[in-house]
């Protein structure tokens, strides 16, 4: 739902996606997240990384971990948000968590 502020009334409407464009929206692995303060509101990238292939014996493992200093983030998405709106997307996503939670749980047996 969308709601529409007005200098006298406030009005929501129910957005409807097309299914069929929907399922054709490749949906891909978000691993890292940053916000950034502007002074429009607040820049959201959204990336996916892939930890390197690390291979060898331990000792090279070890080796080759320890002198990792980045990896490199792919974006998949870039989004600016005002505040009302960033208020509503962290929103959405709790309700969102609380119940992806719930259903691990009745799945687990917690």
């Amino acid at each position: 739902m969308i709601s529409t502020p007005s200098e006298h009334y406030q009005k929501t409407v129910q957005v409807i996606f097309d299914d069929e464009e929907v399922a054709n929206i490749a949906v891909a692995m978000a691993s890292t997240f940053v916000a950034q303060a502007s002074e429009d509101g607040i820049i959201l990238s959204i990336c996916q990384t892939t930890p390197p292939v690390i291979v060898g014996s331990p000792e090279d493992q070890r080796h080759v971990y320890e002198n990792i200093t980045s990896v490199k983030a792919k974006v998949l998405a870039r989004f600016s948000l005002s505040r009302k709106r960033a208020r509503e997307l962290i929103s959405i996503l709790s309700q969102g968590l609380e119940a992806f939670e719930a259903l691990e749980g009745t799945r687990s047996g917690i």
